[in-house]
């Protein structure tokens, strides 16, 4: 059976869905929430919610797995390969696999952004 998760009012926050936050020298101001994930019965991809405090960044990484994006709310700037590039709210990053990347809020707002990608 499918599930959903409600959106609670005024929040980027959902029912039943847990708040993860990161304390790395190289991640700065980043929680994640898992919309839908192996809590929820879903196998192959998950869909996820982070937020980047302003001035805060992801991690600096690459991997094989693909990442899709969508930012939600707020502006920064996506690394893909090598560049850095503009992104704010409605766009969307497709991030190919191995591709060095990292998301980066600007220092006056908070960038709120959906990933789907394949499970680990």
């Amino acid at each position: 059976m499918g599930v959903i998760h409600k959106r609670l009012p005024g929040k980027y926050d959902w029912e039943d869905v847990d708040l993860v936050t990161y304390d790395k020298p190289t991640v700065r101001g980043v929680s994640k929430r898992v919309l839908i994930g192996p809590k929820d019965g879903a196998s192959g991809f998950f869909m996820r919610y982070f937020e980047v405090q302003p001035g805060g960044n992801s991690a600096f990484e690459h991997h094989p797995e693909v990442h899709q994006v969508y930012v939600l709310r707020g502006r920064g700037k996506v690394l893909l390969g090598k560049e850095y590039h503009d992104i704010a709210e409605g766009d969307v990053i497709y991030i190919p696999p191995n591709e060095q990347h990292e998301l980066r809020a600007a220092q006056d707002e908070v960038l709120g952004f959906i990933c789907v990608a394949p499970a680990p």
